[in-house]
């Protein structure tokens, strides 16, 4: 009867010992699904990151989505050194690549002066060589940040912390194009600011720095291996 019971408690332990074996295997499973997941998922954060730089889209942040043939030419003019003319053809080909979408083409108007930029013939925008020239104001984004990615479904939303600097305009690091939102002085580094600075300071006080001024929101939606951009805000 003893050996009998020895017999029992020994069958119940070592089912104990092979269920407490399945329930750490399982939950190490998910938590390793999990770690895959978040990894994959901070992939494409840096790939959505690549494909704002790539594709110019820094210039939403001066003339958002309601100008995109001035986004478009502002590609063109900066990857491609065509500032004087770009073709319909080229411009729908961007806004397709990018955002699948076209736009009912106009003249475009300056931003500081509201005079025409470009002329629209109906086949290409040409530079207008008589607008009148005048200092600019804006600074350049010298460094972007992943601030956070989600996804759900086939839509990721990206957010990034910008930083702006040109010290032909202000003194200020800044986090949009206006230099409206200060972050901190250029004369931290002396007479002459290097970017490379900039950036290692900003990235040694990012926490204090993340949740000032600006942050860019992009909402980006998956076709078979592509993406394109859905919608866009400053928040």
């Amino acid at each position: 009867m003893k050996k009998f019971k020895w017999l029992v408690l020994g069958v119940l332990l070592v089912l104990f010992c092979v269920g407490c074996y399945i329930i750490y295997e399982n939950n190490t499973k998910k938590d390793s699904s999990k770690d895959d997941a978040l990894d994959n998922l901070n992939n494409v954060a840096l790939e959505l990151q690549s494909f704002v730089s790539d594709n110019s889209l820094d210039s939403l942040d001066l003339y958002g989505m309601d100008n995109l043939d001035r986004v478009a030419i502002n590609y063109y003019c900066f990857k491609e050194d065509k500032c004087d003319t770009v073709s319909k053809d080229e411009v729908d080909d961007y806004l397709n690549k990018v955002f699948k979408m076209t736009s009912k083409h106009t003249d475009i108007l300056c931003r500081v002066d509201n005079e025409v930029l470009y002329k629209f013939d109906g086949e290409n925008f040409i530079y207008n060589e008589d607008h009148p020239g005048h200092d600019g104001d804006n600074a350049t984004s010298i460094y972007s940040k992943v601030y956070s990615i989600s996804q759900s479904g086939d839509k990721y939303v990206l957010v990034l912390n910008k930083i702006y600097y040109s010290p032909l305009s202000s003194d200020y690091i800044t986090s949009d194009p206006q230099n409206n939102n200060k972050l901190f002085e250029d004369s931290l580094f002396g007479d002459e600011a290097s970017n490379e600075e900039i950036i290692d300071y900003y990235n040694e006080h990012y926490d204090e720095f993340k949740n000032k001024g600006n942050k860019y929101k992009y909402t980006f939606e998956k076709n078979g291996d592509s993406f394109y951009l859905k919608d866009y805000k400053v928040i």
